[in-house]
């Protein structure tokens, strides 16, 4: 148990083609964790930082000890994407309980995954109860509106890059976003808020 752990769930939004995931990729490489628990559907990390994916059981184990568990679900569920997502949030819980020091559960598309009506329990035990064990969490989704509100209000900090839809646009300007501002935000560009200081920050990713 690490009760005195304190929790970073980093929530990423944006358009397609806005930046949202080289930055989930920089912010991954730059964590200062015992281990990444990544959950690759798309085989989009693996490619991008070359990194051999856990297909298998043993080698989740494996991966988990060398500090980049990259699990390609394909392999054990295919065709049942969000099977093999309620498994890997399964096994990163588990195996961050065996685990000392941060560790980081992270995913891109959320929106894939977790609708507005539902949010698989496994999940939920990541987000809710992640801290017990050191472990926090990076997500992506296109749209925050598109995910349900129980993963949304778990964020501490959200990093938002353009978005045009209203709904989405409305959610930021809830969390402390200047909704022009985040329209007019130009591609690789990104405002970053953390919920608990109020602070606001810009950068850019290229």
């Amino acid at each position: 148990m690490q009760l005195g752990h304190v929790p970073t769930k980093v929530l990423i939004v944006g358009c397609s083609g806005s930046g949202k995931t080289l930055y989930w990729t920089r912010y991954l490489l730059g964590s200062q964790v015992r281990c990444r628990f990544v959950f690759d559907h798309q085989g989009e990390l693996s490619a991008r930082l070359r990194l051999e994916p856990a297909r298998y059981p043993d080698q989740l184990a494996a991966a988990a000890a060398g500090g980049w568990c990259v699990f390609d679900p394909a392999t054990l569920f295919p065709g049942d994407t969000p099977g093999g997502f309620r498994f890997f949030c399964e096994f990163a819980y588990a195996a961050s309980g065996r685990l000392p020091g941060r560790k980081i559960f992270a995913c891109d598309e959320l929106q894939v995954l977790v609708s507005t009506n539902q949010v698989p329990p496994e999940l939920a035990l990541v987000l809710e109860t992640g801290r017990r064990v050191g472990l926090d969490f990076a997500g992506i989704a296109q749209q925050p509106n598109l995910i349900h509100n129980r993963v949304r209000n778990q964020a501490t900090e959200v990093v938002a890059f353009r978005q045009v839809d209203p709904r989405a646009v409305d959610w930021c300007a809830a969390v402390g976003f200047d909704p022009e501002a985040i329209r007019a935000l130009r591609p690789g560009e990104y405002l970053a808020r953390n919920l608990q200081s109020g602070g606001t920050s810009r950068g850019r990713v290229f």
